[in-house]
C-alpha cells in the first residue's frame, strides 16, 4: 500500500479484507496500524515467510496469518469498517462474489499465478476491478516489493477527502434511463464510461463538465449491476447503478 496523498495517513481506520471462493460479504480482515508518511509504503505478509529481508521492505510491515489467498479470492482495502459497505479498493469482484473457478480476469489480466503491480498512472482507489490499471508481470517477481512509482500531476488524491466528492445517479435502481449529477468540483474530464461486472465497456461518452451536470443517459441493457466511471486526467471516479427494467 502506497501513500502519495501529500500528507501522513493514520492507518487505524483502514483494513485489508478477503472473500474466499465467493461470498456475500467480507469474511477475513486485518486492521492496519501506524502512521504512513507521504511517499511511504506498507507491506503485509503471511507469517510463514521467514525471510527477514522480505519482511522488512516496507516503511510499515504487518504480519497477517490469513494472507493465503488464491486467484479466485477477492481482496479489498476498506476504510471505517469491515463489511462490504466500507470497501474503497478491490482486486476481484465486489460482493456478492460468485466464485470464478480459477481466477478473476479483466482486460486480459488475471489473478492466478501472477504478480500484479498498480500502474504508475493510477492515482486513486476504485471499487471496480479493472485489469487495465495493473501491470501483470512474471509470477514470483518481487524486485519492487516495498516500493512504488506513481506519476502524479500537481494535484494528488487525498484518501481522507475522496469521499467528499460524490456522483449522484437517479433514479437508482433505474429503468433504461438515469441522470448523473456531481456534488463537488472536478476538472479535466476525459470520458464517462459504463461497464459491466466483467469490466467490459458498454457505453462511452466524451463531454465537457457543463454537459455532465444533470446529464440524462439512455441505457438499454438487461437487468443487473453496472458501474459508471468518470475519468479525468488525474483519477477515475466510480458509481454503481442498478438496472431493474421494471
Amino acid at each position: 500500500i502506497y501513500n502519495r496523498t501529500g500528507e501522513d495517513v493514520d492507518l487505524s481506520n483502514y483494513y485489508i479484507g478477503t472473500i474466499v471462493n465467493g461470498g456475500t460479504d467480507v469474511e477475513n480482515s486485518q486492521v492496519l496500524t501506524g502512521i504512513l508518511g507521504d511517499y511511504q509504503t506498507l507491506c503485509f505478509y503471511n507469517d510463514a515467510d521467514f525471510d527477514s529481508t522480505f519482511r522488512l521492505k516496507g516503511n510499515i510491515n504487518i504480519t497477517w496469518t490469513s494472507a493465503t489467498w488464491n486467484g479466485d479470492d477477492a481482496i479489498y482495502l476498506l476504510k471505517g469498517g469491515i463489511t462490504k459497505d466500507f470497501i474503497i479498493d478491490a482486486i476481484g469482484d465486489m460482493p456478492p462474489v460468485t466464485d470464478p473457478g480459477t481466477e478473476f480476469v479483466n482486460n486480459g489480466v488475471g489473478t492466478t499465478n501472477a504478480t500484479l503491480v498498480r500502474k504508475s498512472s493510477v492515482v486513486s482507489p476504485t471499487t471496480v476491478w479493472l485489469g487495465l490499471e495493473w501491470e501483470d508481470i512474471a509470477p514470483g517477481t518481487y524486485s519492487d516489493w516495498g516500493t512504488h512509482t506513481m506519476t502524479c500531476n500537481t494535484d494528488v488524491v487525498n484518501l481522507e477527502s475522496i469521499n467528499n466528492f460524490e456522483i449522484e445517479v437517479y433514479p437508482n435502481p433505474a429503468n433504461n434511463k438515469f441522470t448523473i449529477n456531481i456534488n463537488g468540483s472536478i476538472n479535466n474530464i476525459k470520458s464517462l464510461k459504463i461497464i459491466n461486472l466483467l469490466g467490459e465497456t458498454l457505453k462511452i461518452e466524451t463531454m465537457n463538465l457543463s454537459l455532465i451536470l444533470n446529464h440524462s443517459i439512455d441505457f438499454n441493457y438487461s437487468t443487473g449491476v453496472y458501474f459508471i466511471l468518470l475519468e479525468t486526467i488525474e483519477k477515475i471516479y466510480t458509481k454503481k447503478v442498478i438496472i431493474s427494467n421494471n
